[in-house]
């Protein structure tokens, strides 16, 4: 009866095996392990920390620990605004620690409409949060292992991947943060370009500009490798051209969409003004100040974005050029609204997928690979443990 059993169960993993690709099950290997790990990490310090937080812990949104963990910081606006939609005033408790003046329209809607959508199902606003956010990071996953694997070999998209999970502030893409969607959408995109899809492309822009700002900053790179395909030879540009119109298309749709709730065409970028302290300012010296700062988070956070650039930068010649100026625009730009932005950049450093290639292109050196891990592995432990205990470290 015995071996019988083992036949079975032989054949139904080999089966299995030869169902599902190498590189798939690479990648839920990844996710299943490192979220496991993170859950576990997330569950123990809440428990262990709670009596040394000095201060009543607000972001509770489940009952299950497990899952309230995923949820800090701005999760609170982006379950506010799947339940309730947009308001020029609050209209629940959802958001904490909420300053003078701030609302709802200093966020985009795409993936808190992915939430509503999703919560109508699950009744749940916070797990369809969660669902949202591991589908996209799943998503993103295949997608960077098929856009490595255009250029470079099998090794590197699966070092690549490896990366993308391991990657410091990764736990966010599986938090109620858009940074999953983002980058998601900005493979998608890529992909396409590189596929030569662009009406599919134009309509990814389209959503790219209704998930967040910095969807503007993928323009430059994208236009460059435009043409640089062309030949930098302006006769041949042609109707392709429009599909780049998607992005600052969504982006206007949800100018439009704010307009007639406030009368404001400039509304988000007013209310980030006004309410959470945004100035213009130059990226360099704002990254400048980082590095140089005593403030532990603006210390870390500067020195984490300044490490990404080098990265990238070393590596240009492997990466490409348009790779390079796309993860140096989104490591960067985002600092043009000044310090407001600096205890998230390491957050938004989780959706700039140049470097997790630059990373693979690096861990071609055994040595180099396993340090790179050990290190990602480490400092992602760590500020699992700061992020979801509502420490500013990283938000």
């Amino acid at each position: 009866m015995i071996p019988y059993i083992s036949a079975i169960i032989k054949k139904l993993y080999t089966t299995v095996r030869l169902a599902i690709p190498d590189h798939v099950r690479h990648i839920l290997l990844l996710f299943i392990a490192t979220r496991s790990a993170l859950t576990l990490i997330g569950v123990a310090s809440r428990v262990l920390l709670a009596p040394y937080h000095g201060h009543e812990f607000v972001w509770r949104y489940s009952k299950h620990l497990w899952l309230d963990i995923w949820a800090v910081w701005d999760a609170g606006w982006y379950l506010d605004i799947s339940k309730n939609g947009y308001a020029m005033h609050l209209l629940s408790d959802l958001p904490k620690y909420v300053d003078p003046g701030q609302n709802s329209t200093g966020f985009f809607p795409l993936y808190p409409l992915l939430i509503a959508i999703i919560g109508f199902a699950c009744k749940s606003h916070l797990v369809a949060g969660i669902i949202v956010s591991n589908i996209c990071l799943l998503a993103s996953a295949w997608l960077l292992y098929k856009l490595i694997l255009l250029d470079f070999t099998e090794a590197d998209s699966r070092r690549g991947v490896t990366y993308l999970f391991v990657f410091p502030s990764a736990f966010v893409l599986s938090a109620v943060y858009a940074e999953s969607l983002f980058l998601f959408l900005s493979l998608l995109l890529w992909y396409l370009f590189r596929k030569k899809r662009f009406t599919g492309m134009f309509f990814t822009g389209i959503f790219m500009g209704l998930s967040r700002p910095a969807a503007m900053f993928v323009l430059p790179a994208l236009f460059f490798a435009y043409c640089k395909n062309i030949n930098f030879l302006w006769r041949k540009i042609d109707w392709k051209i429009f599909a780049f119109l998607g992005i600052p298309l969504g982006y206007i749709l949800f100018s439009w969409y704010e307009f007639r709730l406030s009368g404001d065409w400039l509304c988000y970028e007013h209310i980030k003004q006004a309410a959470w302290g945004s100035v213009w300012s130059n990226p360099l010296s704002v990254l400048a100040n980082c590095v140089t700062s005593r403030n532990i988070s603006a210390l870390l956070n500067g020195m984490a974005i300044a490490g990404a650039s080098v990265i990238v930068l070393v590596f240009y010649k492997y990466i490409s050029l348009e790779y390079t100026l796309l993860g140096i625009s989104l490591l960067l730009l985002p600092m043009t609204a000044g310090s407001m932005v600096v205890p998230g950049m390491m957050r938004y450093a989780s959706a700039v997928f140049p470097v997790f290639i630059a990373c693979a292109i690096a861990g071609r050196n055994q040595s180099v690979n396993t340090f790179l891990t050990s290190l990602f592995l480490l400092l992602q432990g760590f500020l699992m443990v700061f992020w979801c205990n509502g420490f500013s470290l990283i938000i």
